[in-house]
């Protein structure tokens, strides 16, 4: 999937330019068409309102694909470490229980990502083909003396006559559309299956202090001669896989830090703009059923980004918890010191950031939701 968006660091060279190339023409094409257009309907006498808000979202969406793929871009050296490291993690161990830990969380990031990824596809195909095949096929099946007219799924000014060239430029914004999606879906991906190896490595670190908890728990195995030994081990085993864990998290944070914060300023803006155009067309049908298809699909965005935030403080903050049960005050004394410093630093959670501020979590999901939902209620008390 990186390969496709031109940020899998190891591809060739070449390969990365035909798909910049690709990527800039499907965003720029249509960036420009609708900015175009809603700067030609301000000049208008009569204003047509949804056009203007619409175009606005469209840009909106625009500035937040092209801030995607810059910032990935620029990233790509931090990706690259990031990757090299997770590769160092999967060689290093050794343990075939930890490995299955391991493959566990990959599998289900993989599972997600396939889930997200026909999601997005869908719902852009959905969204572009609305307009023109609901049309269609009403008027096979109702009987009317003037049929309804298909429409593009945007308001765009491609200057030509867009009626005989509907099929062109159906095709060009379906073409572009694919394109946008194979960006959202990589990045996506990519950050949801880091997040998904470091869940795996609390995990590790889980299965170790149940394995500890075994050991105190058994007096024949509790009283041999080196078992001081074996519990110091796993002790320190387990405090250099929750350290790495920090680690990974502080590297993924370095690579997506940015391009969140400025997601998340889009995002409030693009469904708010979403929410008032739903109440401007909520008496034509096909026209909401469009909108509405963006507006969703946003709202599901949101909370793909927020869940592996949230998974990740969740976890870190169980990790008090499994080290409280593993019976540690039953450890030498030594281990006792070293299981006390780690449950002191578990007690403050790992998380992921966008900018400064916002917490990567289902309530910072839920203030933007209220944010851009407030513009909704004040909209449809008006109305």
């Amino acid at each position: 999937m990186l390969r496709l968006v031109s940020l899998w660091p190891y591809q060739k060279t070449w390969e990365k330019v035909v798909a910049r190339i690709y990527l800039a023409f499907a965003i720029v094409i249509l960036m420009l068409a609708q900015m175009i257009r809603g700067i030609e309907e301000c000049f208008y006498e009569d204003v047509n309102i949804e056009i203007v808000l619409e175009n606005f979202s469209g840009f909106c969406y625009f500035i937040g694909i092209i801030t995607r793929l810059i910032t990935s871009i620029l990233s790509i050296d931090n990706f690259q470490h990031l990757y090299e490291e997770i590769t160092k993690d999967w060689k290093q161990v050794t343990d075939e229980e930890e490995k299955n830990v391991l493959r566990h969380f990959a599998k289900k990031g993989r599972l997600l990502t396939i889930i997200y990824s026909v999601y997005a596809y869908g719902s852009c195909v959905l969204y572009i083909t609305s307009t023109a095949v609901i049309p269609m096929l009403l008027n096979e099946i109702l009987t009317k003396k003037e049929p309804l007219p298909k429409m593009l799924c945007l308001y765009g000014e491609f200057f030509v006559d867009q009626e005989k060239y509907f099929n062109h430029i159906f095709l060009l914004i379906l073409f572009s559309g694919i394109g946008h999606m194979a960006i959202t879906t990589a990045i996506d991906g990519t950050y949801i299956n880091c997040v998904q190896h470091i869940l795996g490595l609390f995990n590790i670190i889980k299965y170790k202090l149940e394995e500890l908890n075994k050991i105190v728990s058994d007096p024949v195995t509790y009283n041999s001669e080196d078992i001081a030994d074996v519990i110091n081990n796993n002790i320190m085993f387990c405090i250099k896989t929750h350290k790495r864990c920090l680690e990974l998290t502080i590297l993924l944070q370095e690579a997506c830090n940015k391009c969140f914060f400025i997601m998340s300023a889009i995002m409030i803006l693009g469904l708010s703009t979403f929410s008032v155009d739903l109440v401007i067309n909520i008496n034509r049908p096909i026209n909401f059923l469009r909108i509405f298809t963006l507006w969703f699909a946003a709202i599901i965005y949101l909370f793909y980004i927020s869940w592996p935030g949230q998974k990740l403080i969740d976890t870190s903050n169980e990790l008090f918890i499994w080290i409280y049960s593993s019976g540690w005050y039953q450890f030498p004394l030594k281990s006792k010191n070293d299981m006390r410093l780690m449950m002191l630093r578990s007690k403050k959670p790992c998380q992921l950031t966008a900018g400064p501020l916002l917490i990567m979590s289902f309530e910072t999901c839920g203030l933007i939701l209220r944010t851009a939902f407030s513009y909704f209620t004040a909209v449809a008390s008006m109305g």
